[in-house]
């Protein structure tokens, strides 16, 4: 071999390579017809192939011959520099394609032994081989230089190039080779570095592809496995969905269509495929169902019906199923709302035990969303007011029913408890279908499958009878199944179903799924997985173990023996109010079940709006008029509790039973018609309620009634949801001035707005309701005249308010403010712990308004309006100004009136459309300085405050806290400056009637960031202007405004006796007697100014000179 290369090299090799060969070369290719090139044999073509050939001898062939031969002897860069010689003999020519892609296999092969050869020359070369084979339809040896330069390129760690030679050769023209080379590729692209799995994944579901195309379907299924392996848990739809559909039509063909369907029920589903995509999807499906439906009765033996080998067959997911959204309700039922209808379920059922059922929320109201902490409240209210009641014995809250048992609240989220029935009600099953499909799917025979306590778990069959009309009821002997025929999804729709279960005995009923033919062809079950939708942290680890439990106790019935249902209709509900507007409405109670109803208690959301009769106030106005009289003016007096009690919380009367009435009442008398009495089965009662509109805005109104049977002590509830639109009307603001003519007297000023754009508004009377205060017209002999305000129209009148002078001496220690600073200075010193009962509190109402046209507010619905809403602007203020306190602490240290506290009630109407109503300002507090100054009157003992047990709190610091929000209010004031007045309660005056008597004033500073400048004048008894008020203190962030300690803002009384037996005398003296007959003056300085820093006091001294013999009130 080596000689013979010496030989070609001398005569072929050398010459070409020199200039003779050359020119040889150039005569060649333009005078081929020469002599010269006549001894040189030339290629010719082939007659039988029609390809060009070169001799054997050719010098070309020779020259390819030295090249392999120092291939074979591993001359590397020889053979490759000869391969490039030669390489261009056959460039010249198109014909000689052949011949030039093999010296490029051989150069790339060559190439790929050098190993410094450059990489991007060997792709060309490479590329160039095999499409020169193909352009001389030599496919054969193109496939051969193909493997051959990818193994080769492998070994070089080229698998990015191996890969993209092996795809330019998985041509269209073999199946078999290119998925052949397709598998190879995808191998080569995961083991490049790094991989790449995503092209390995879509060239494996190509070269599947190509396998199915040539019918070799275990290599397709094993490519379209491998690569959905690999894409598993990508949530890559259209990837998915195209894997499932080539599996499952492979696995078909192979005769496997168990599993073949598997992957066609995984089509089903919401996917970015378009209609026409799923429209076959579901057709190939049905197709394939009925054959594994053909298949299995030929193995089984069945006579053929698809009933027979159901529950042998895959479940079906369509449609799709919302387990979260299963609920189990009782009776729905369309109640009138404002005008419209709207749906509402009747939940809680009664419960054994004394227990309260709260298993379903409302059902149909998908716009209140996130409600259930309401409700729950709701609940824990009306069962805290049932199991003790209220104190009050006011006639608008009327006192408990007699319960002979303690009540228990279960959970109201529909989601945590068990629902519970009677024999006879029907309950229904709630859930929600969507189609995820993108053309509709028609569903047929939807019924429930249930098992009763006692019994086996066993299919419920659907009986179709002879002559094809599906019944509408599947009977049991337990129970009842509602059947529904027909229902039609459309593309994507999400729709709610709604399936009855009618109970016929006692006993437990257990829902665990739905049965349905789904397109006519396919009988469908599927199971109900109802679980809770949240659990708390310490629930997390134990959801584990009793999930199962869980889901049993959310789809169990329990049927218990014929109870009552309540149904109420709020008939004729205004659909829109004006703000501050009392409308009657009738409320219709009907008792729809089979047992009497009694004990029937209702609680709203909006206790200021609502306001409960009884059925002998069907004919009672809104509004009461007082009888006529000639004054414009009148007066009255009421007793209220003066405990924090919440009155949203009422009992409702019933009439009583026919047999009760006839027995124990005598007839036509208004005990025999209403006294709380028993609701029999099927009749219907009707009750006024009067609804105020008390916030402005759309408002959703939650109102809970629970009642109680006549036979049994179990309770069941109903929720109700209204909604109205109020809008705004009159707009009412007002300030107070104090009097420049005396003391104990303010000047109020009113603005009113009317904010109806349209609509015209009448200011018909104003009412003061207070225990100490009246209101009076600004001038004596003026008359209350009416006001009529255009829209968007503001009037300002003016009246005054003085204290009442016709009211009982006070006895100090029963007084609210003394009783509540009591209580917390027992709670400071840890003396008592326990809450006090204030005594009742009389009311004096002052009424302005029209002649003959006045209004009385101690009759319902005013009465219950006032008390709402001035129990929840004071539990508002109090939790406020001590945010350390609880709502029980707040009701077990505060009352709910001071006695500077003062009502005013505006009334309005209108004339065009007949509407009346009112606005309420309560709470308002005329007391000139803090009702409660506790940090003077307790601040030094504060450091006894944490000695011992703490009452509401386990540690120290939470005790801290809270002396520290009682001592240190939130309440905002315009004058930080605060008075204190000390001195001995009694004096003996000497024998010639003259005494003197020092007091101690003590200032001090609320601020914790302002300085208060003071200035301080001690005024005679006998001095009856407030110009010079005794105490003027301003702050620079104030003003100027002054506040003035006037009459009641000191109550230290000075009792003076004789020494001799008490008895009183009467002495001259040049002081002037005052307005109380009492006789002082102040002795030494009595004027004083100053700053107090912050949180600053300062004590000066005053001396009081006695020369009257009687008890005397030196100040208040």
């Amino acid at each position: 071999m080596v000689g013979q290369m010496k030989e070609w090299e001398q005569d072929v090799a050398s010459v070409r390579r020199g200039i003779s060969g050359r020119l040889f070369k150039v005569g060649l290719k333009y005078f081929s017809g020469s002599k010269s090139a006549a001894s040189h044999p030339v290629p010719f073509t082939d007659p039988i192939t029609g390809q060009t050939m070169f001799p054997f001898l050719s010098p070309e062939l020779i020259m390819r011959r030295l090249g392999d031969y120092a291939f074979m002897l591993r001359d590397y860069r020889y053979a490759l520099s000869i391969y490039e010689s030669v390489k261009k003999d056959f460039t010249s020519n198109e014909r000689y394609a052949k011949y030039y892609a093999g010296i490029q296999e051989m150069m790339a092969v060559t190439s790929l032994m050098i190993t410094d050869s450059p990489k991007s020359s060997i792709d060309a070369m490479a590329e160039n081989a095999v499409l020169k084979y193909i352009d001389a339809k030599c496919s054969l040896y193109a496939s051969r230089a193909t493997m051959w330069i990818v193994e080769m390129t492998k070994e070089h760690n080229l698998f990015r190039d191996a890969a993209a030679l092996l795809i330019r050769m998985a041509g269209e023209e073999s199946d078999l080779k290119g998925a052949l080379f397709l598998e190879q590729a995808a191998i080569c692209f995961l083991r490049t570095t790094p991989p790449l799995p995503r092209k390995y994944t879509f060239h494996l579901i190509l070269a599947g592809n190509r396998f199915s195309k040539c019918g070799l379907r275990n290599h397709a299924q094993r490519n379209y496995s491998t690569a959905l392996e690999a894409y598993g848990g990508l949530n890559w739809t259209l990837i998915d969905d195209h894997i499932h559909f080539a599996l499952g039509k492979q696995l078909f063909h192979m005769g496997k269509v168990d599993v073949a369907i598997q992957y066609f029920i995984k089509l089903l589903r919401k996917s970015r495929q378009s209609a026409a995509g799923q429209r076959a999807y579901l057709s190939e499906f049905l197709y394939i169902y009925q054959q594994l439906v053909s298949t299995r009765n030929v193995e089984n033996g069945s006579s053929g019906k698809l009933e027979d080998i159901q529950d042998n067959l895959p479940t079906v997911p369509l449609p799709v199923i919302l387990d979260a959204g299963v609920k189990l309700a009782l009776q729905r039922n369309e109640i009138y709302k404002g005008g419209t209808a709207d749906t509402r379920s009747n939940t809680g059922p009664g419960v054994s035990s004394g227990a309260i059922g709260g298993s379903n929320t409302q059902d149909g109201h998908d716009t209140f969303k996130d409600d259930g902490l309401i409700w729950t409240s709701l609940e824990e209210k009306l069962v805290e007011f049932v199991t003790e009641g209220t104190p009050s014995s006011s006639a608008t809250f009327r006192r408990r029913p007699p319960l002979g048992q303690p009540v228990t609240v279960l959970p109201a989220n529909s989601d945590q408890a068990q629902t519970i029935t009677a024999v006879d009600e029907p309950v229904t099953v709630s859930f929600q279908w969507v189609n995820p499909l993108q053309v509709p799917i028609p569903v047929n025979n939807i019924y429930l499958e249930c098992v009763f306590s006692g019994c086996s778990e066993t299919k419920t069959e659907l009986v179709i009878p002879s002559t094809g009309d599906v019944p509408s009821r599947i009977e049991l002997p337990q129970y009842d199944i509602q059947v529904l025929h027909d229902v039609s999804l459309d593309a994507g729709e999400k729709r709610k179903i709604h399936l009855k279960i009618y109970p016929k005995m006692e006993g437990e009923i257990t829902v665990l799924g739905v049965r349905y033919l789904l397109c006519g062809i396919i009988p469908t079950y599927r199971r109900f997985q109802k679980r809770r939708q949240k659990l708390s942290e310490p629930q997390v680890q134990q959801a584990d173990q009793d999930d199962q439990d869980t889901k049993d106790i959310l789809l169990k019935i329990l049927v218990t023996p014929p109870m009552p249902v309540l149904d109420v209709v709020f008939h004729s509900f205004p659909e829109t109010m004006l703000l501050g507007q009392v409308s009657q409405v009738a409320l219709e109670l009907n008792n729809r079940g089979t047992r009497g109803l009694k004990n029937l208690v209702v609680i709203t959301s909006h206790p200021t709006a609502f306001c409960f009769g009884d059925g002998t106030s069907l004919e009672q106005p809104s509004y009461a008029p007082k009888a006529p009289t000639s004054e414009s003016n009148y007066e009255e007096k009421i007793s209220v509790s003066n405990t924090l009690v919440d009155g949203s919380a009422c009992a409702l009367q019933l009439p009583l039973s026919d047999d009760t009435a006839s027995t124990s009442m005598s007839p036509n008398t208004k005990d025999a018609l209403m006294s709380g009495g028993i609701l029999s089965a099927s009749l219907i009662t009707l009750i006024p309620v009067w609804v105020r509109a008390d916030k402005a805005g759309k408002q959703v109104y939650r109102i809970l009634f629970m009642y109680q049977s006549e036979s049994q002590g179990s309770y069941r509830i109903l929720r109700c949801v209204l909604t109205t639109e109020v809008i705004p009307s009159l707009r009412v603001n007002i300030f107070t001035r104090t009097s420049i003519n005396c003391l104990d007297e303010f000047i109020l000023g009113v603005e009113m707005e009317n904010l109806h754009p349209n609509l015209p508004l009448t200011f018909r009377q104003i009412t003061s309701i207070s225990p100490s205060w009246q209101i009076e017209p600004l001038i004596d002999c003026e008359q209350f005249t009416e006001s009529i305000m255009k829209p968007s129209q503001t009037q300002y009148q003016y009246f005054r308010i003085k204290r009442w002078m016709g009211r009982a001496p006070l006895i100090m220690s029963q007084t609210p403010e003394l009783m509540t600073t009591s209580a917390i200075q027992r709670l400071i010193l840890q003396e008592d712990a326990k809450p006090f009962t204030p005594p009742d509190i009389t009311m004096w109402i002052k009424s302005l308004g029209a002649q003959n046209q006045l209004t009385t507010t101690s009759e319902l619905p005013l009465e219950s309006f006032l008390h709402s809403q001035r129990y929840q602007t004071r539990i508002a203020h109090l939790l406020t100004q001590y945010p350390s306190l609880t709502l029980a602490q707040v009701k077990q240290l505060f009352t709910q009136i001071w006695m500077d506290d003062l009502d005013l009630c505006f009334f309005w109407d209108s004339t065009a459309t007949g509407q009346r109503g009112h606005l309420a300002l309560t709470g308002l507090n005329l007391c000139l300085y803090s009702p409660l100054p506790l940090a003077a009157w307790f601040g030094h003992m504060d450091a006894k405050a944490f000695i011992g047990r703490a009452l509401f709190s386990a540690t120290v610091r939470e005790r801290k806290l809270l002396v520290a929000s009682l001592l240190k209010s939130r309440a905002k004031d315009a004058c930080p400056v605060r008075v204190v007045v000390e001195c001995v309660p009694e004096v003996v005056m000497n024998a010639d009637g003259k005494c003197f008597v020092e007091v101690d004033i003590i200032l001090g500073n609320s601020s914790w960031m302002h300085v208060a400048e003071y200035q301080f004048e001690a005024i005679s008894s006998f001095s009856s202007s407030v110009e010079d008020a005794p105490v003027k203190g301003s702050s620079k962030n104030v003003g100027d405004r002054p506040s003035t300690v006037g009459p009641t803002a000191l109550s230290k009384r000075l009792s003076v006796a004789a020494a001799s037996g008490g008895e009183s005398s009467t002495t001259n003296s040049t002081a002037t007697k005052g307005p109380s007959g009492n006789t002082f003056a102040w002795v030494g300085q009595t004027h004083f100014s100053g700053k107090l820093e912050p949180e600053s006091q300062t004590r000066f001294k005053l001396h009081a000179w006695f020369s009257h013999l009687a008890k005397l009130e030196t100040m208040k």
